[in-house]
């Protein structure tokens, strides 16, 4: 028999509700929990489990720690072992940037201030905190933090989270209303989902995602007009549209593991006025690359040739796929360019595209292509999706998969042609357009 005895909470002394302090010291029956918690258990049973083993630990706590096991599972992917530790919830982890991401926007940060001259371990307010988890990154990077968030349960545990480094403060309050006098810097990720929207207990459910930026919090004109008198750095949506930042500011769109992942933007003076940037982090190696260029394309139009390279998405969405190719070429690696797509007589084997070998060429029009595809398996469609979804492809063409047949890749290009392609296997190139080598 065992029992946990919850910690002292503001949640608990307010009603008896379970807060961040009462499971972050449950450690027993959240470590009994997180061992049950395996692929595919069930979680009502992970629950009975639970209230058996501790028969005089309060049930609320007892399905929190289940949730929280949950939860945590769940972050790992996108925290590395630091999410066995932290005190999570469904909107906060929704929100939450991914450990690689926030590590390398810290390290930006430091890089960035320091090259303007910035004083040591300068104090950085991180605006809408949420579990704390860029607030860590910013201290691993050297900076002392102010967190500042606004939900109650959110601020106890980011609090709780970051209670073991050095550095850091959360203070629960609106950012809107934040003391900024004393800080070098700031960080804002602005809320993006709606908190009207129906929400489990104390706002830890699925809310709706918030469109316009105005109706972020904090708002995102607010967001601009504090980058004017202090240097601020802000993530948002990829689609955050161009007119809502300054001409003077740089976006930049980060990539992790072939996934798009958010828009970073550096007010002046941090950011270079007009740049637009992709940035690939892959297996902790960030590559990047730059330009306030229009994306022209260069020469005439190009035939597939032995290899399609699929430029990555940070670079197709920060409009550098010219600039890619530009590099590319000055690489000793000479590509043509289909629409949103490169082409060329080998694999250029970086982290800037994907290669795809060609083995045949595919007739055009829906009927026809239908037909050249009987026999094959599930085929997975390749499309700039932009103009037309592999969905609605998949819709138009209507292809049927024939049973034992083998599944196959179709790259449809912008010049109307269809290719059968394998992916070219490669280890992406560590040897350059790293973080310190930059275009421009």
């Amino acid at each position: 028999m065992a029992t946990e005895t919850p910690g002292e909470s503001a949640w608990a002394a307010a009603g008896g509700r379970i807060g961040p302090r009462d499971l972050a010291s449950a450690r027993v029956l959240l470590d009994r929990a997180a061992a049950l918690t395996t692929p595919g258990a069930d979680p009502l049973a992970v629950v009975a489990v639970l209230r058996r083993e501790f028969p005089e630990t309060e049930p609320a706590l007892v399905g929190e720690a289940a949730t929280q096991a949950r939860l945590r599972a769940r972050a790992a992917p996108r925290l590395g072992p630091r999410a066995e530790h932290l005190v999570l919830s469904d909107a906060g982890l929704q929100q939450a940037s991914r450990w690689a991401v926030a590590a390398y926007r810290a390290g930006e940060l430091h890089r960035r201030l320091q090259a303007s001259g910035t004083a040591a371990s300068p104090l950085v307010a991180d605006l809408g905190c949420g579990l704390g988890i860029d607030a860590l990154a910013l201290a691993e990077a050297g900076f002392r933090v102010r967190g500042v968030e606004r939900d109650p349960w959110t601020a106890e545990a980011a609090a709780v989270n970051c209670a073991g480094q050095s550095g850091v403060a959360i203070v629960e309050g609106d950012a809107i209303d934040a003391n900024l006098s004393d800080c070098a810097a700031a960080f804002c990720d602005p809320a993006r989902r709606d908190p009207g929207s129906p929400l489990a207990t104390h706002g830890r459910g699925r809310s709706a995602r918030v469109i316009d930026p105005a109706r972020w919090s904090p708002p995102w004109p607010w967001v601009v007009q504090v980058s004017r008198v202090l240097p601020m750095v802000a993530k948002a949506a990829p689609g955050l549209r161009e007119s809502a930042v300054p001409r003077d500011a740089e976006r930049e769109w980060i990539e992790v593991d072939g996934e798009l992942v958010e828009c970073c933007v550096w007010f002046a003076p941090l950011g270079d006025p007009g740049v637009r940037r992709a940035t690939v982090l892959i297996g902790g190696t960030a590559f990047t690359l730059g330009s306030a260029e229009p994306d022209g394309v260069a020469g005439a139009a190009a035939t597939a040739d032995a290899y399609l390279l699929e430029p990555a998405a940070a670079v197709r969405r920060a409009m550098l796929v010219g600039a890619l190719a530009d590099s590319l070429r000055a690489s000793g690696n000479p590509v043509g360019r289909i629409g949103d797509w490169l082409t060329g007589s080998r694999d250029p084997e970086t982290a800037w595209v994907r290669a795809w070998q060609v083995e045949e060429a595919l007739p055009r029009g829906s009927r026809a292509l239908r037909d050249a595809l009987c026999g094959f398996g599930p085929i997975t469609w390749k499309t700039d999706a932009i103009r037309e979804s592999a969905e609605a492809v998949d819709r138009r063409v209507g292809h049927r998969p024939a049973s034992g047949g083998r599944s196959a890749t179709v790259v449809m290009l912008d010049d109307g042609s269809a290719w059968l392609a394998r992916r070219a296997p490669h280890v992406a190139r560590r040897d350059g357009n790293e973080v310190g080598e930059r275009f421009p």
